[in-house]
């Protein structure tokens, strides 16, 4: 129970929490898709229980709306969701829009046909009913692209291709500046109106822009202003479209379409994890009082012996640039992360974050509930992210002598004893 409290720290606190997805379900399968950490992630986020609201693609489809409303409700509940409520907003209540969405803490954005669920946010006023929101979001296909600042309303229909009158671009939710385009996997090779749907459409209405394509199983996840996606992805830029991620692999959206992406280091990458470990020494020895400049090949030693004895070792990349890593160290059943790392010019944009989640990620994995964390009294920065984590217990000490030039200026107590720091 304490570790649920502690995950549910971003509804307490009145933030919204947005899961943007192609599909929650897997292609031909009746069930929540569990790709990509999906449902673990949910269980951290969702309250117990969800008073849920679907919102309607086409407000006037009462019949489909309610068959896919309670499809979906039943896929949470398979996945062993509690609803206290769930109740359905399309034209039949529109009225209530307002006390509808306030008295719910999951939001469903239904999958559809993009312009005409646009029209209807609009009309309910949808974007202004979500100021203030603190609860669940979970996009759906179309949900999930009108769930952008500035929606780009693929055409999907015979006769959108060609059509001059045919608006791409419409004013929507603001709940992300990304345009994310569903069913990749299905829809990649489809032909519109005589068109390659990617290659002769949407290429071309990329030029100075960008758009991530997402097969099933991907998502978009936004929590605390930091937006990741999930799984494999590919970016359509000024008429170009690569692969940046595969399933498994996360990686941090920025601004300009920039995005950062975690991966495991291999013994071929100590050379480009040295001098980030130089680093981290220099500012270890800074918080014991010691002066020193950074050891890059003593570092790279560090790094292989940590890399040949299988520990677990993370970073975040920015393009060719490392933006931070982290070392985890398994002693069954604990996991412990041992050295985690931002470089100055990264910090605060979500690097830590990425990384921690992953530690925790692997604890999970191992049947734990917390990870361990070496961390240095003066190290204020760190405690304070740890605690924003819900990480606030004291677990044990180190004791030792000080290190000859080591200046201690103060003590700290515990119990009834003080000690040097």
């Amino acid at each position: 129970m304490k570790c649920r409290l502690r995950e549910l720290i971003g509804i307490a606190e009145g933030r919204m929490i947005c899961f943007l997805t192609s599909q929650v379900n897997p292609e031909d399968a009746g069930e929540l898709n569990d790709a990509n950490g999906f449902i673990d992630e949910l269980r951290r986020c969702l309250p117990d229980p969800i008073r849920g609201l679907n919102i309607c693609s086409h407000p006037d489809s009462w019949e489909i709306t309610d068959f896919y409303a309670g499809v979906t409700r039943g896929y949470f509940e398979d996945a062993g969701f509690r609803f206290e409520t769930f109740r359905v907003l399309d034209s039949r209540n529109e009225a209530q829009a307002e006390e509808l969405v306030r008295s719910s803490n999951l939001l469903i954005l239904s999958g559809g046909h993009v312009p005409t669920q646009n029209r209807f946010f609009q009309r309910i006023g949808l974007r202004e009913l979500l100021h203030g929101f603190s609860g669940v979001v979970v996009g759906i296909s179309a949900g999930s692209m009108n769930a952008a600042d500035v929606v780009y309303a693929q055409p999907e229909e015979e006769g959108e291709g060609v059509d001059p009158d045919y608006r791409k671009f419409l004013p929507g939710l603001g709940l992300t500046k990304v345009n994310l385009l569903p069913h990749y996997q299905r829809v990649k090779d489809d032909i519109l109106d005589g068109l390659r749907l990617f290659e002769d459409i949407t290429c071309e209405d990329s030029m100075g822009r960008t758009f991530y394509a997402i097969p099933d199983g991907s998502y978009l996840f936004i929590r605390d202003g930091q937006e990741e996606l999930r799984g494999e992805v590919y970016r359509i830029r000024d008429g170009r479209i690569s692969q940046i991620s595969r399933n498994g692999q996360r990686i941090v959206i920025g601004g300009a379409g920039v995005h950062m992406n975690l991966v495991r280091m291999e013994a071929p990458d100590a050379d480009r994890l040295a001098p980030l470990a130089a680093d981290f020494r220099v500012t270890l020895n800074g918080y014991r009082g010691i002066a020193s400049s950074p050891k890059v090949e003593a570092a790279k030693e560090e790094i292989l012996e940590f890399l040949n004895a299988g520990f677990p070792v993370y970073a975040v990349e920015d393009g060719s640039e490392l933006a931070g890593y982290m070392v985890c160290r398994i002693d069954a059943p604990c996991l412990w992360v041992e050295h985690l790392f931002v470089r100055d010019e990264y910090r605060r944009r979500g690097v830590a974050t990425l990384l921690f989640e992953k530690a925790e990620e692997i604890g999970r994995a191992m049947g734990e509930d917390t990870v361990f964390n070496f961390v240095h009294p003066n190290n204020l920065g760190m405690i304070g992210f740890l605690r924003s984590k819900g990480y606030t217990v004291l677990n044990m000490i180190e004791i030792r002598k000080p290190y000859p030039g080591e200046q201690l200026k103060t003590t700290i107590p515990v119990g009834d004893t003080a000690f040097d720091y």
